[in-house]
């Protein structure tokens, strides 16, 4: 049988007495407050984490731009080491003109149009000597209004000639002696600049004969050379001159 709580003076305890006078609507308000406070507090952590992990990825964001700014300065350094390379490239290629024909090649025009202005032509031409013996050659006649800038030559064969010691080069329009070679053996080379480019004067209103001719040692015309058919005796010649476009008539 169960006991029912009593007092000192044996009167029965009631329900709200023993809970200190609390009624039950109070009791379950309170248990209610608590667990929202809980629930609040969770939802507080919670929060607290998100905005953690919200820092953390803001943090790995940023650290994402910074490398892929740090990329994109390393891309555009390497784009600028590029275009420098491409352009020495370009000066290279501009510094060296390989051009050159018998009859002679424009490589530099210096003018507002491509009619007009200085122009820096190439002759390179092999001339064959074994057909007759004669005291002289014809190269390449460069024309009047012109500066001859330099003259070089190679001897691609062994040269026969008669008291002829070496090959020489003339120009009957400038000077007499523009290139030597030391003897008629295959590679003998000559390399002259005129004196024009010197600063000494040379005229410029004449056409220049430029001639191969036979000379003796000091590079007096002597002898013949050539006349060896069917072997072959060539001479390479390669000449660089400026000559000029007058200027475009005006519209």
């Amino acid at each position: 049988m169960a006991l029912i709580p009593t007092n000192t003076t044996g009167k029965q305890i009631s329900e709200d007495d023993q809970f200190g006078g609390a009624t039950g609507a109070e009791i379950t308000a309170a248990q209610v407050a608590a667990e929202a406070a809980q629930a609040a507090a969770e939802l507080a952590q919670t929060g607290a984490e998100s905005a953690q992990t919200a820092a953390e990825t803001a943090q790995g964001l940023a650290e994402s731009a910074q490398t892929g700014a740090e990329t994109a300065q390393g891309l555009a350094e390497d784009a600028q080491t590029a275009a420098e390379a491409a352009q020495a490239a370009a000066e290279a290629a501009t510094l060296q003109r390989s051009g050159g024909d018998a009859t002679g090649v424009v490589i530099e025009r210096i003018g507002a149009t491509a009619t007009e202005g200085l122009e820096i032509v190439v002759v390179d031409k092999v001339v064959q000597l074994n057909a007759a013996a004669a005291a002289s050659f014809p190269v390449f006649t460069i024309p009047a209004n012109s500066q001859l800038m330099s003259i070089q030559m190679n001897l691609q064969d062994n040269i026969a000639a008669s008291t002829a010691v070496k090959v020489g080069l003339t120009d009957a329009g400038g000077e007499s002696l523009i290139g030597l070679t030391p003897d008629l053996i295959k590679n003998s080379k000559s390399d002259y600049i005129p004196i024009a480019i010197q600063g000494l004067g040379f005229p410029q209103t004449g056409t220049h004969e430029i001639s191969i001719f036979a000379a003796d040692t000091a590079g007096a015309p002597a002898g013949t050379l050539g006349g060896s058919t069917p072997t072959d005796e060539r001479v390479r010649v390669r000449i660089i001159y400026a000559t000029m476009n007058s200027l475009d008539n005006a519209a």
